[in-house]
């Protein structure tokens, strides 16, 4: 298993393409799509996943965008711009679960998928 982090960044100066850049080990992943705000404003909301329990379990605020950053202190901008620009307090984390395709103790009913089903 592994984590979520999820956010939003207001700022005019980004640059609001979509795009999704996956990583190498530790279940690492990064997406940003463009979003509007009620006043016209331009920036990205984006997720992170990361098997890092810095980033994860971190139950300060501040201190668990400092791991999420930190995790991804290397990739590519924007990334950690995006991640070091969010309110600390609105970036939500969650478990997460991933299977390898074909997997059989994962089916899809309804839609979701249900482990120990097979």
């Amino acid at each position: 298993s592994f984590g979520t982090g999820s956010g939003a960044t207001i700022h005019e100066s980004l640059d609001t393409t979509s795009f999704q850049t996956w990583g190498e080990g530790s279940c690492m992943r990064f997406a940003a799509v463009p979003l509007c705000d009620d006043a016209g404003r331009k920036g990205m909301v984006w997720f992170a996943t990361t098997d890092d329990t810095a980033a994860t379990r971190e139950s300060c605020a501040v201190r668990r965008r400092e791991a999420l950053a930190e995790a991804f202190r290397s990739w590519h901008a924007p990334i950690p711009d995006l991640i070091w620009s969010a309110d600390p307090d609105a970036i939500v984390v969650d478990r997460a679960l991933a299977h390898r395709p074909g997997d059989r103790d994962a089916l899809l009913r309804g839609g979701i998928a249900v482990p120990g089903a097979g």
